[in-house]
């Protein structure tokens, strides 16, 4: 015993310093490599939070130079492109602003990162100068080309067309020319703190495989003077008792010596050979043989005489097991078959509904696919267990769909409402397929249990849609061309009707070529007011009854003041009912300034417009004499008077007059409900 104490304890002083060099080689190692990934992590800091935002910005500001010079050229040759004139003045108000904000930011940082020594802020102030250079030059054409009538201006057309020419593209290629440099300097910034990175990175594997070398030398001769410090035979026992507490058989069988340790070697085998006696029953208890035979080691074999009294138990046990174990498996074989039946009967049903059925667990993992929703076998059982992440990198999708759906999946899940959106890919041939998609989720009292996806194909529909709704611009955009060309033909045949009443000296004949202009001037100026609102549908009544009265007055009212009041509610008339109106009003208007001031200088007209729960009443009188006490419209012989009575049948109206003490006249009639929901007259 005094041996094998004198022997551990000469090992001990080794090994102790064995390991005490081990840990001081190991906390050197992690103070290094922890001073190596902090330097690499702020290197890392720069280019991904401060110096490849900037380049990207960078790149969206050229992007944007890019998209102001195509819109400031498609101002000047495309004056129907709307949406591309509203482009312009986003990027000029908005979109400039915003990017040139986080470019100085950008700037900022620079200064606090150490890298404003690598560039020169000079740059930016100038690029930024020749920026608002450029979109000056730009806002020049968006003054120059306002209505129709500047683009059929040539000087006009000419002086933007130089502008293009002279100063944008110019301009243009300068400040792109900059970018690039400005880009190039970050990118070479970037490419020095790259290659820094990688340094510390080799630095850190050396240091961390020679560190691995040095600690594997030392367990290597600790392990050495702790195997060779204490005894053989002492290590062989020790290793049979473990193996015996962890309830193995060892094969190993010690030669005992003649001291107490070839005692304690003997007893060793002896136990040993015990626990494989007491095992073998057991493994034969374990197998079924319950007609296996033990004695027992000793009067005192507790564990052998229970091992015998279990060998009973288990064989009474056994029998009746057996028995119900038989019925139990004969009903398992049944309602499995049962089940098996229901589950093909179910995905049948699921794989020929024309739509996409998909089933998920909480993590977003496939549960169940159908066969519309992928069609290849094979990929519709692989996909199983996975999410749709997984799905659109095996069919290189854009994932950009996958974060749409999860973000979409997560909040149906925690506000238990079933949610409609639609999503759409590119297949293999670069068409792009629209879907209307449904997520309706289930629970149970446990709470969440799996998520139903419905998926509908709505690719030619969207596509109609879509057609559709470019089939409506291109008409939209002649039909304002159309009545522009009204408007303007129906000005040529006043030009014309102008010099014929020029030529005749007939007052009854110029009369009547004046009252012709007036009524093709009244619809002229319904075309005039269809183009200029880009509404070809409806008129506003309200404000066109006021520049047609305005007209007449500045026509008539050459030598006497007549004070014109109006009193108009808000009424929307279709193109097809504002001609017979107009007419209405210029027959009504015309007459009283003709004969309702004959005898005095002064006067009023009042023109009235009520719409009351769909009943339009258009009602104008003036302070003149009025009518005849005995005139009566079923014999009037004026032509003013048939073309009321004409126009208010066209609008399926009634009208009345009176005097008041002047001429009174009421014209009611039922507004038109469109198919839009919106009122017109």
């Amino acid at each position: 015993m005094n041996f094998k104490s004198r022997n551990i304890f000469n090992a001990f002083p080794v090994i102790t310093i064995l390991f005490a060099l081990i840990i001081i080689a190991a906390i050197s190692n992690t103070f290094y490599t922890s001073y190596l990934i902090k330097k690499q992590k702020l290197n890392n800091d720069k280019i991904n939070k401060v110096i490849n935002p900037f380049v990207s910005d960078l790149d969206n500001l050229k992007d944007l130079l890019l998209e102001s010079k195509m819109y400031s050229t498609n101002w000047v040759h495309l004056p129907n492109e709307i949406e591309d004139k509203k482009e312009l003045s986003i990027i000029h108000n908005n979109r400039y602003v915003l990017l040139r904000n986080k470019i100085e930011n950008y700037a900022l940082n620079f200064r606090s990162q150490d890298i404003l020594n690598q560039f020169s802020a000079q740059k930016l102030i100038v690029l930024f100068y020749e920026f608002d250079d450029l979109f000056n030059s730009q806002k020049k054409i968006t003054k120059l080309l306002v209505t129709f009538d500047d683009y059929e201006n040539p000087q006009s057309k000419f002086e933007a067309e130089e502008i293009i020419e002279e100063e944008i593209i110019p301009k243009t290629k300068a400040v792109s020319e900059k970018l690039s440099i400005i880009s190039l300097e970050n990118k070479k910034i970037t490419n020095l703190l790259i290659d820094e990175i990688q340094k510390d990175a080799e630095t850190i594997s050396t240091a961390i495989t020679l560190s691995s070398v040095v600690k594997l030398m030392f367990v290597i001769l600790a392990i050495y003077f702790i195997y060779y410090s204490i005894t053989k035979t002492v290590l062989e026992m020790n290793t049979i008792i473990y193996k015996l507490s962890q309830g193995q058989l060892p094969t190993e069988v010690l030669q005992p010596t003649n001291n107490i340790i070839g005692d304690m070697a003997t007893s060793v085998n002896l136990l040993t050979a015990s626990f494989t006696k007491t095992s073998e029953f057991a493994n034969k208890i374990e197998e079924g043989d319950f007609s296996a035979q033990y004695k027992k080691l000793s009067e005192n074999d507790l564990l052998g005489e229970s091992l015998i009294r279990m060998r009973n138990s288990l064989y009474n046990y056994s029998t009746a097991l057996n028995n119900k174990v038989t019925e139990s498996t004969n009903e398992v074989i049944e309602k499995r078959k049962k089940i098996e039946e229901q589950k093909v009967f179910y995905e049948s049903i699921f794989s020929n509904i024309p739509i996409e059925i998909t089933i998920y667990d909480v993590d977003f993992n496939f549960l169940f696919i159908n066969t519309i929703a992928i069609k290849e076998d094979e990929l519709r059982r692989q996909m199983i267990g996975k999410n749709y992440f997984d799905y659109c990198n095996i069919k290189k999708y854009d994932t950009d769909i996958a974060i749409k759906r999860h973000a979409i999946f997560k909040s149906v899940i925690e506000t238990g409402i079933p949610a409609d959106f639609e999503d759409s890919h590119f297949n293999k041939d670069g068409k792009e397929i629209y879907n209307l998609r449904k997520f309706y989720p289930v629970f149970d009292h446990d709470g969440f249990k799996y998520m139903i996806g419905y998926g509908i194909d709505i690719t030619d529909k969207k596509e109609q849609e879509i057609n559709i709704n470019e089939s409506l611009r291109e008409k939209e955009a002649l039909l304002g061309e159309i009545h522009h060309r009204v408007k303007n033909n129906l000005a040529l045949v006043t030009g014309l009707i102008e010099m014929q009443r020029a030529k005749t000296e007939n007052e009854l004949v110029q009369n009547q070529f004046t009252e012709i202009q007036q009524r093709i001037n009244a619809m002229s100026l319904i075309h005039e007011k269809l183009y200029k609102s880009n509404n070809f549908v409806k008129i506003d009544l309200q404000d066109y009854l006021k520049d047609l009265v305005e007209f007449l007055r500045n026509f008539f009212d050459k030598t006497k003041s007549i004070t014109l009041h109006f009193e108009l509610e808000t009424a929307f008339v279709s193109a097809k009912r504002a001609v017979p109106i107009a007419l209405i009003v210029n027959e009504l208007i015309t007459n009283s300034f003709k004969y309702a001031f004959l005898e005095k200088k002064t006067g009023s007209i009042y023109v009235k417009l009520t719409n009351i729960e769909n009943e339009i009443n258009l009602c104008i009188y003036d302070t003149g004499p009025g009518l005849p006490t005995n005139f009566d419209i079923k014999d009037a012989s004026s032509l003013g008077f048939k073309l009321l009575k004409i126009f208010t049948k066209q609008l399926k109206g009634s009208f009345e007059y009176y005097n008041n003490p002047g001429l009174n006249v009421s014209v009611k009639f039922k507004a038109e409900i469109e198919k839009d929901s919106s009122t017109l007259v």
